[in-house]
């Protein structure tokens, strides 16, 4: 008669299969604690601000915060947020309000965006100069800021064009001087980014 027990014997076997089940038992609590990991990485970076899950979806809201942090003479960059399909109108009025800036403190331009969206300066009802961006793309976009503040429009330009190439803003520097003024008036500019 044969060994059915083999020459491992049934101890040997009965302990694969336990064994066995051990490992798919750790292999599932692996990719529970990664599923848990990436939840928790998610829930950090949209409290962290890294809009890498879930972008603003306001724009004024975002910009206006990035104002407040750069005003009167730094430079800081917007959370990202999203433009809205041929909706969304970004109002340098809105953004100076909203971040408790002089209306004529704050000029926006296409920056990146320039094939996205199409910025004007126009006059107000009360006579005053601003600038508006409005989005002209049908499916929705993210999009991002970034801000830089000076003293004078005159000393906003000597930044915009150390730190940037003309092709970066799409008015004429004519228009920060127009808005800001030349004399000691803290001015703003909003590029929009990708």
């Amino acid at each position: 008669m044969v060994n059915q027990k083999g020459a491992f014997g049934k101890s040997f076997f009965q302990r694969v299969r336990r064994d066995e089940r051990g490992q798919a038992f750790s292999v599932f609590e692996l990719m529970i604690a990664a599923i848990v990991a990436i939840a928790i990485l998610a829930v950090l970076m949209s409290v962290l601000g890294g809009g890498l899950f879930n972008p603003t979806s306001n724009p004024v809201d975002s910009i206006s915060a990035a104002l407040s942090s750069a005003s009167p003479t730094g430079q800081s960059n917007a959370q990202k947020f999203t433009l809205d399909s041929r909706e969304t109108i970004i109002s340098s009025i809105d953004l100076a309000n909203k971040s408790n800036l002089d209306r004529q403190s704050v000029v926006i331009f296409a920056g990146q965006l320039g094939d996205r969206v199409i910025c004007e300066s126009t006059d107000s009802t009360s006579g005053e100069k601003y600038t508006y961006c409005k989005y002209n793309r049908t499916t929705a976009s993210s999009a991002t800021a970034k801000i830089y503040c000076a003293i004078t429009g005159n000393e906003l330009i000597d930044k915009l064009n150390l730190a940037l190439d003309s092709s970066s803003w799409d008015m004429e520097e004519g228009t920060i001087t127009e808005i800001c003024g030349e004399e000691e008036f803290p001015c703003c500019a909003v590029l929009l980014a990708r």
